[in-house]
């Protein structure tokens, strides 16, 4: 039973932040979906849930959470594993942005057709 609760709270956690799309959020999180690490400035976050005003201060608490990684050698953050990526594509598919929720599946029909050596449509896509 406790295993179903954190999965529900943190499905509901994710999905509240990535709607919020300030300052560039959702692009980072897209990028971050496909690997990529994003610079963050921890400095400006008040340790406060409720006053979140700037992306930096969403992946930071989203740091906090667990949720992401942060990298003191460079100052970036990025998904730290499969599961919690996992998390935050359904938090997309369920949130306000579809255009995120079809990139996301169009990028894992073209890793597919990849896969499958499938060259003709592999390069209509590009």
């Amino acid at each position: 039973m406790g295993s179903y609760w954190t999965q529900t709270e943190t499905y509901e956690s994710l999905k509240i932040y990535i709607d919020m799309d300030e300052d560039g959020l959702k692009e980072s999180i897209v990028r971050m979906l496909g690997g990529a690490s994003c610079k963050i400035d921890i400095g400006t976050f008040q340790n406060d849930m409720t006053n979140m005003e700037r992306k930096d201060d969403v992946l930071t608490l989203l740091v906090h959470l667990g949720y992401l990684t942060y990298h003191s050698y460079d100052k970036t953050v990025s998904i730290p594993n499969e599961e919690v990526k996992q998390e935050f594509v359904r938090a997309v598919m369920a949130g306000k942005h579809k255009e995120i929720a079809k990139l996301i599946r169009h990028s894992e029909k073209l890793f597919e057709e990849t896969l499958n050596m499938n060259v003709r449509s592999v390069s209509n896509d590009f």
